[in-house]
């Protein structure tokens, strides 16, 4: 990912235009577009008192990445420098910063941790070879959001993956559907863990647009999304029970059940238990398709010692289905 986002970059400052930006909590958010006015991306800048122009972009179908730029510098196009990320002291990424045109660096970011500490911290440090800079991050997770908005609206047929792919997993789908891509996705799991109210989790970097999360109680989790889905949540439900039931190589039940709403919100919700060599593992799968044609597919897994009435995998996903109802 980080030398294909690059080469995206590379090609893309060659000839591109910034439109109209607007201010979103302090920080300027606007599309980027190529001198033919098709649309490449996405970025949020903000301007510091010693000249510095720092921020983020996101490429559809490559990432973020970290962005400075200052005309004082005497950098050339084509250096590069190994760079360190400090968020309130700590470090949240490591990486190799790349001048794809003359003072004008560029961080992929890679690591969920990163996205995070953007999003919730005071302050971001960037040292390389070339000096250190130090900006304040306020107004972030709100400009960040923004952001996704940007390449959604902007992108064709409201697709911000390229090149576009029709979702097959769970179920068949309608031509037109598409897999909500891995940096959108990552910092919307972050945005609903945060609501959830959870705390001392770990979440993976991207992994074929899905998001997966260890929460401290041990409790997998995971969350993948569709964009212009028309199949129906129903018919998803039943080819995942078939499908986790070929995997249980013990004995296995399941469950599922659809969850009434006031707004058109289609919620199912599928549950199931494999029990190997006397351990029980238990899965609740969670599908939440909204009026628009967005589906949001959640899971969680974990033991069940038959210690509680209530599993925390059962808890986990109750917390993270109200956020997400909430957000809709």
């Amino acid at each position: 990912m980080r030398k294909r986002l690059l080469v995206t970059a590379f090609a893309l400052f060659a000839s591109t235009g910034l439109a109209a930006a607007f201010d979103v909590a302090g920080w300027d958010v606007q599309p980027l577009r190529s001198d033919g006015g098709g649309f490449l991306g996405c970025t949020m800048a903000a301007s510091y008192d010693d000249g510095t122009r720092a921020g983020l972009m996101v490429i559809p179908g490559e990432g973020w990445a970290i962005t400075m730029s200052n005309r004082k510098w005497s950098i050339r196009k084509g250096y590069k420098t190994p760079a360190r990320v400090l968020v309130d002291g700590n470090t949240v990424a490591n990486g190799t910063a790349t001048a794809i045109d003359a003072n004008f660096l560029v961080l992929p970011l890679e690591g969920a941790e990163a996205y995070q500490a953007l999003q919730a911290g005071r302050a971001m440090r960037i040292i390389t070879q070339a000096g250190s800079v130090s900006l304040s991050l306020s107004g972030t997770r709100a400009a960040m959001d923004a952001v996704l908005t940007c390449v959604r609206s902007a992108s064709p047929a409201g697709n911000p993956s390229a090149p576009s792919r029709e979702a097959t997993p769970p179920s068949k789908t309608a031509p037109g559907a598409v897999v909500v891509p891995g940096s959108e996705v990552l910092v919307l799991a972050s945005n609903l863990l945060a609501a959830a109210g959870l705390s001392g989790y770990r979440v993976d970097p991207p992994k074929d647009d899905v998001v997966s999360w260890t929460l401290a109680n041990g409790v997998k989790g995971g969350l993948a999304a569709m964009r212009n889905f028309q199949g129906e949540p129903e018919s998803a439900a039943s080819d995942l029970i078939k499908q986790m039931a070929a995997d249980c190589r013990g004995e296995f039940i399941s469950a599922k059940k659809p969850t009434p709403t006031l707004d058109g919100t289609i919620v199912r919700k599928v549950v199931t238990a494999c029990t190997e060599s006397g351990r029980r593992s238990e899965s609740y799968i969670t599908m939440v398709q909204q009026s628009g044609g967005l589906l949001v597919i959640l899971y969680h897994s974990g033991l069940n010692d038959g210690a509680e009435s209530r599993t925390p995998a059962a808890e986990a996903d109750e917390q993270i289905v109200r956020a997400v109802l909430a957000k809709r």
